[in-house]
């Protein structure tokens, strides 16, 4: 009997090891994941300090790219590359325009035999906000939501986004 149970206590200890190793494992790829993602600072603001009722005014979200890194631009040459996207959400009643996207850098990085269209460095991307007449706040706040995938000459890291605000008081 003694016998018995040691071998059972064995055996149960190594199957709680196995079946928990996958779940290790995938919590430890995670938190790896999420610490070697760069840090590519975004912000957003408007061209103007305030925003005047009736009229429009350009809103911009700019990101901060560190040196070495890139992004693809918002029409990659390849169709598996992860573009840069800024999706802008208003409050109701106010109209926001189609994002304008910099026209991309041509680049050739050693890994691949194609031409890559990307971003480096201080990158803007500028839509036009229209706050109509009867706006009733005396602030705006407008939520962009940020989505790229920054690179290295030698590899890319996931996909990430961030959430960007732009505020604003209104006259």
């Amino acid at each position: 009997m003694k016998r018995f149970f040691s071998t059972s206590f064995i055996f149960l200890t190594i199957a709680m090891l196995i079946l928990s190793a996958p779940a290790t494992l995938s919590i430890n790829a995670k938190a790896n994941a999420k610490a070697a993602q760069p840090n590519i600072n975004a912000w957003g603001e408007f061209a103007s300090g305030n925003v005047k009722r009736g009229k429009s005014v350009q809103g911009k979200v700019i990101m901060d790219i560190p040196g070495g890194l890139h992004t693809h631009s918002n029409k990659p040459y390849d169709k598996y590359l992860i573009p840069t996207k800024l999706e802008v959400f208003p409050p109701n009643g106010v109209r926001v325009g189609a994002v304008i996207y910099p026209t991309g850098k041509i680049v050739k990085l050693g890994f691949s035999n194609s031409k890559l269209s990307v971003y480096e460095g201080r990158t803007t991307l500028k839509f036009n906000v229209t706050v109509p007449a009867n706006y009733s706040g005396g602030e705006i706040a407008i939520k962009a939501k940020l989505r790229y995938q920054a690179c290295s000459d030698s590899e890319c890291y996931a996909p990430a986004s961030k959430e960007v605000w732009l505020k604003a008081g209104v006259q």
